[in-house]
């Protein structure tokens, strides 16, 4: 199931990553070679993908104790 949201994932990122790389040719107003461009192409899904793994993986706001738990599993009632 991982390796299935993973292509999933690259298939999102490759059209986003080809349209940064028209944009800069429609700014500069020129093409790059074919060659350049997809390294260029390449270079920038890579650079996408390294961003997105920058971002935390869980967006909760409980706070999570040293040893994974988090505060409301580590609590131990006293009787």
């Amino acid at each position: 199931m991982r390796i299935v949201a993973g292509v999933i994932f690259v298939m999102c990122i490759l059209p986003f990553s080809y349209a940064i790389i028209r944009a800069i040719e429609e700014v500069r107003w020129k093409k790059f070679q074919k060659m350049i461009f997809n390294i260029l192409w390449l270079l920038t899904t890579a650079a996408i993908i390294g961003l997105f793994s920058l971002l935390p993986k869980c967006s909760s706001s409980e706070e999570i104790a040293p040893n994974g738990q988090t505060m409301m599993e580590h609590y131990e009632p006293r009787f």
